[in-house]
């Protein structure tokens, strides 16, 4: 049965969702969403529309993660540049020092 089929998916969702996997929760999430809307064309009006509606609660939380991963995404982006500034800027002082004949003594 459909319904039976998207609560366990939400379910698995949910579960992952909770444990950051946020790749999978994705994934099931959108799983889920399908099935309660093929579940909702043969169900009752009322009742299709609870499920239409719950499909949609779905997609907003697939629409929160991959907002939230692209923001990590950046941010991580943003990290290593910082990063790889630093370093460049080690590298050059040291060549500096290098050139200059300063030696460190310990």
């Amino acid at each position: 049965m459909p319904c039976e089929a998207a609560i366990d998916l939400a379910t698995n969702a949910v579960a992952a969702d909770v444990n950051g996997e946020a790749a999978r929760a994705v994934d099931l999430y959108l799983a889920a969403a399908d099935a309660l809307e093929t579940a909702a064309k043969s169900a009752a009006p009322g009742e299709a529309g609870e499920m239409r509606a719950k499909a949609a609660e779905y997609r907003a939380r697939v629409g929160v993660l991959k907002s939230t991963a692209q923001k990590d995404q950046m941010a991580a982006v943003a990290n290593g540049r910082a990063a790889a500034r630093l370093l460049d800027e080690a590298q050059c002082l040291v060549q500096g020092v290098g050139r200059s004949g300063f030696r460190v003594h310990g």
